[in-house]
């Protein structure tokens, strides 16, 4: 029996060591190439499962289909189950359970019991419920692992936590992880380390677009929010006393304003399931294009043009 996974995550993983006890032929389909259940399985394929013809193509002639996460091409699963694969679970179910906002609706409806709750759309809406709170916050579809959930005990923005001092790689680690989105209204920057970092770890990103860090965003443009700014001349004496400039031009600074900053965190808000699935789709760019190693072979190719080694 030929058996595929859509997804090769830790779900992904614990299926396939339950496979290993019956006689099954096991494919994962994980853009992924280091994914937990990579090499675990008989067949590994990389590709975009939330793609049309990627997901069918995988499955049109293997006997069943499972899934390790919610954010599949549904439509190739349900040409696949009308030529005879049986999927499990259905894809009316992955329907269901894809989308938190229909999936409490659907056990309203069906008296499933759940816990109460309330459908918004913005904050001005939140506000006008401030008797449900506290309570989780939810997004409606393209939430994973903690990503895009918030436990929201009051409006007066006192679970914001200030991080200060060094931090160790697994707090860094931990920090991106825990995030939904990250903001970074940078006024210039040489390369921008804290982005590439957060957009590989598969974060969305709102960032000014100007500077350094533009040589890495123009490859993830889909999971970013641009912040808009005005063109300053630098006149800050720290700057100035650092990086001298004989002619007194010392460049232009990218400048944000509050209402910049806030007009892309709303957009970022409102958009947020379609660019929380590109940038897990980006992170992979990222990690592979500008890897320390892929870095490294670049940087010692432009040192040997210029005759510098």
């Amino acid at each position: 029996m030929k058996v595929g996974i859509l997804g090769g995550g830790q779900l992904g993983r614990m299926l396939l060591q339950a496979a290993a006890n019956y006689t099954v032929e096991t494919f994962v389909l994980e853009n992924d190439i280091s994914c937990p259940a990579a090499h675990l399985c008989h067949h590994f394929i990389k590709g975009d499962i939330q793609d049309f013809e990627t997901v069918y193509q995988f499955g049109k002639n293997l006997d069943a289909i499972t899934i390790e996460i919610e954010a599949v091409n549904i439509d190739a699963l349900d040409k696949l189950y009308s030529e005879g694969v049986k999927i499990f679970p259905s894809p009316e179910a992955i329907r269901i359970i894809k989308n938190k906002i229909v999936q409490k609706e659907f056990y309203h409806k069906n008296e499933i019991p759940s816990s109460n709750f309330l459908i918004t759309h913005s904050i001005e809406e939140l506000k006008k419920l401030t008797h449900f709170l506290p309570a989780v916050h939810k997004i409606g579809e393209g939430g994973y692992d903690g990503k895009g959930v918030q436990i929201i005990k009051d409006l007066n923005c006192s679970n914001i936590k200030l991080v200060w001092g060094h931090q160790t790689l697994l707090q860094l680690s931990n920090l991106y992880r825990r995030s939904d989105v990250f903001v970074f209204p940078t006024k210039a920057e040489g390369w921008g380390l804290p982005l590439i970092e957060a957009a590989a770890c598969g974060l969305p990103l709102i960032t000014t677009f100007y500077s350094g860090h533009t040589e890495f965003l123009k490859d993830i443009m889909s999971s970013c929010v641009a912040v808009q700014y005005d063109l300053k001349e630098i006149s800050c004496p720290e700057y100035q006393e650092f990086y001298p400039a004989p002619d007194g031009n010392f460049g232009k600074w990218a400048v944000p304003t509050i209402k910049d900053i806030r007009v892309s965190m709303r957009k970022a808000y409102d958009e947020y399931s379609i660019l929380s699935t590109q940038a897990i789709k980006n992170s992979e760019i990222i990690r592979t294009k500008f890897s320390w190693a892929n870095s490294a072979v670049k940087s010692l190719e432009v040192l040997k043009k210029r005759n510098l080694l």
